[in-house]
């Protein structure tokens, strides 16, 4: 299971409460604007436009967003049939706007295969991004049909899946198929390319516009069933992120 999204449609009781709170919200905005008006008007010969206010809202439902990304099987991951799910976003949608999920981004996934002795594999590799405010991606193939993860060598994957926001943490694996799966990994590094509606917010703090995020990721260890621990799932800890601008 990836997901749940559970949508809570607004009684009219609700419903009234909130316009009845928003309402208030805005007669105070009005009379802190009002206040400002006059002090300029004193201070000003000329009279200023008034700002136009921002249109009135009435709520339709909220929407909770629960991830997983975990099998629910006897079979499978840790053999659970039965998961509690923490609700990691919730939203709000008004009469009038389209529903909507969870913006995407692109990301660019960089893998760097070590140098040992039989340090590449022909297992199936995947990933999975972990972000700092608790959202996460599904588990994602990194397969592009070419000679990847040899030893010594680095592959680039580009993926767009949903944006996470500032990773904290990737988990990456393969499923031990194929002779000789095991793997040396060195290190991950991925490139989150920033959103408009994100760039923006760091244009509005004065800095520059912001082309991607990189993450970096040291593993220095085996994903192997027959070395080091035996583990042939790692989740590593993001030991730096740099923001590059255009």
């Amino acid at each position: 299971m990836e997901k749940v999204i559970i949508r809570k449609h607004l009684t009219k009781e609700e419903i009234k409460a909130h316009v009845e709170k928003e309402k208030k919200k805005l007669r105070e905005k009005a009379k802190t604007k009002q206040r400002h008006r006059k002090k300029r008007r004193e201070l000003s010969d000329t009279e200023s436009e008034d700002e136009e206010e921002a249109p009135f809202r009435t709520p339709d439902y909220e929407e909770f967003y629960f991830p997983c990304n975990k099998w629910l099987d006897k079979k499978e991951d840790d053999g659970k049939i039965e998961r509690q799910l923490k609700c990691m976003k919730k939203q709000l949608h008004y009469k009038g706007q389209a529903g909507h999920e969870a913006l995407n981004t692109v990301y660019q996934i960089i893998v760097k295969t070590g140098t040992k002795s039989f340090a590449g594999t022909d297992a199936n590799v995947y990933i999975q991004l972990h972000g700092k405010k608790g959202l996460e991606t599904p588990r994602l193939p990194l397969d592009d049909e070419k000679n990847n993860f040899e030893k010594g060598q680095t592959d680039v994957f580009k993926l767009e899946t949903i944006d996470v926001g500032p990773l904290a943490l990737v988990t990456i694996g393969h499923d031990g198929s194929g002779p000789g799966a095991g793997w040396f990994l060195d290190e991950v590094r991925v490139r989150r390319y920033i959103q408009k509606k994100e760039a923006k917010e760091y244009i509005k703090r004065g800095r520059d516009k912001p082309l991607y995020e990189e993450s970096v990721f040291p593993c220095n260890r085996w994903l192997s069933s027959s070395d080091d621990d035996r583990k042939i799932e790692r989740q590593l800890k993001c030991d730096q992120r740099t923001l590059h601008c255009e």
